[in-house]
């Protein structure tokens, strides 16, 4: 019971750090008022009961909460059932939040950046076209690094059936992008010119924040050595703390011979796109190499 109240504590202290961390990031770069695309794509199989087909409005407004409705069709009544989810940036779990999928529930976005209030549906839910609705509300003020998010929602029946299975993906809208900052200055872009360069060094510094025997990647221990190694604030580094610890949960075997090798170059290519949208620039891309180097 001890260990499992300590483990239990240890995983809250590494949440609140994590979003901490991002908020105070949050301070200094790419926040903007504008507006969040939102779409919604089905991943249920045969055995899935419902699915969905569509999302309205396809954007909302930050500062303010907006109805959004999912629209879809269901093969059975649905008379209980519970739902899970698990809120993503960079492939990373931010938040995972659970409740009933006849009722309402309250899900909080990473790093105070919003939330998501779901209506729930109306049990017993007959077959046939149905419809869910949730409230979004999202911050003034958000680092475009959490503007890009990826949702996984799934809902089971008390008996074991599977409900739902849906991934909510937000992406910034063109107002945003144009109002936003990146977290990295003209200066500082100018020392992030050679991506060989800038990948080998942010390799050798992820190397060293990341324990493999805890799968823990420090962003501390990270951007301690890839500000002096590069010589750019911690601000701008830690775009590319996110993108490593993206790596290293997602890549291991892909990046096992080298930073540069065209599976992991592949394979890092999502974390790459959101490292654009942090920084504020997109850097020339990396020739994948032939020889080993490290990793």
């Amino acid at each position: 019971m001890h260990v499992f109240r300590l483990k239990h504590w240890k995983e809250k202290c590494k949440l609140a750090d994590m979003a901490s961390r991002i908020a105070a990031t949050a301070a200094f770069i790419g926040v903007a008022s504008g507006t969040i695309n939102l779409s919604i794509t089905d991943c249920g199989d045969a055995s899935t009961h419902g699915h969905v087909t569509s999302i309205s409005p396809t954007s909302v407004p930050q500062g303010s909460k907006t109805r959004v409705t999912g629209t879809g069709s269901i093969d059975a009544t649905v008379s209980d059932g519970t739902f899970t989810a698990v809120v993503k940036a960079l492939g990373v779990t931010m938040q995972t939040c659970n409740g009933d999928f006849c009722g309402a529930s309250h899900c909080a976005l990473p790093a105070f950046t919003g939330s998501i209030d779901f209506v729930g549906l109306s049990c017993p839910q007959a077959a046939g076209p149905v419809s869910m609705g949730f409230d979004v509300t999202v911050a003034t003020t958000v680092p475009s690094s959490l503007a890009v998010l990826e949702i996984d929602m799934t809902a089971v029946s008390s008996s074991g059936d599977k409900l739902l299975c849906a991934k909510i993906n937000t992406s910034p809208g063109l107002d945003f992008q144009a109002a936003a900052e990146g977290a990295c200055t003209s200066d500082e872009q100018s020392k992030l010119g050679d991506p060989q360069q800038v990948g080998t060094k942010a390799s050798n510094c992820g190397t060293g924040a990341y324990n493999i025997f805890t799968g823990n990647f420090n962003h501390d221990k990270f951007n301690s050595c890839f500000t002096q190694a590069i010589g750019i604030s911690e601000t701008c580094a830690e775009c590319y703390a996110a993108t490593g610890e993206y790596g290293a949960k997602n890549c291991k075997a892909d990046c096992l011979l080298g930073w540069c090798k065209e599976g992991c170059l592949s394979c890092t290519g999502p974390a790459q796109d959101t490292l654009a949208t942090c920084t504020g620039f997109s850097s020339s891309t990396a020739a994948p190499c032939l020889d080993t180097v490290s990793v």
